[in-house]
């Protein structure tokens, strides 16, 4: 788990999930969750809970377990770790619509999505106030791109971040 003690966010990876989960349970927040690859955090999913912790253990559980779709590798790789793919929507590889498409397409990428559920990260910042769960629920969904996330997060918010939620998208943290 990482906090520094200039940086409001909490940062859980995969390895420390079972010690720390249910440390800071019952608090509200918003976060973003997705993997680390060469050390860059890739955001897949931004949200907002009144339990951000049990919300956490539901996403993980159902992302390790196929219930997510999946973008495109080369894509997610070219836009955030060589930086050179400037497209605001990412292709899907993979959705998770029928028994079928778990069973038969989830094995076509499971070095990928192994990859992913073993580096999984996820950050959130504690927020006591359910309208200001949701601005900045909208505005991350806004700073990173609608098209680049695996949720669909209402319209609203602002295209600037204050500096407590820039933690949150930042590719590594201090």
């Amino acid at each position: 788990m990482t906090m520094k003690a200039d940086c409001p966010v909490v940062e859980v990876r995969a390895n420390d999930l079972k010690d720390v989960y249910g440390k800071d349970e019952g608090k509200a927040g918003v976060y973003c969750w997705g993997y680390y690859e060469a050390e860059t955090f890739i955001p897949l999913y931004v949200g907002k809970s009144r339990n951000v912790h049990e919300r956490l253990l539901q996403h993980y559980c159902r992302f390790r377990s196929g219930e997510y779709r999946l973008f495109a590798a080369d894509e997610l790789r070219s836009a955030y770790i060589a930086k050179s793919n400037v497209t605001d929507r990412f292709n899907s590889v993979y959705i998770p619509t029928s028994f079928k498409s778990v069973i038969d397409e989830l094995p076509n990428h499971k070095s990928f999505h192994d990859l992913m559920v073993a580096n999984f990260a996820l950050r959130y910042i504690h927020i006591k106030e359910e309208s200001d769960r949701v601005h900045a629920e909208r505005s991350l969904a806004n700073h990173i791109g609608r098209g680049r996330l695996l949720t669909s997060v209402p319209l609203g918010g602002d295209h600037t971040l204050s500096d407590d939620l820039m933690w949150l998208v930042l590719p590594q943290l201090p």
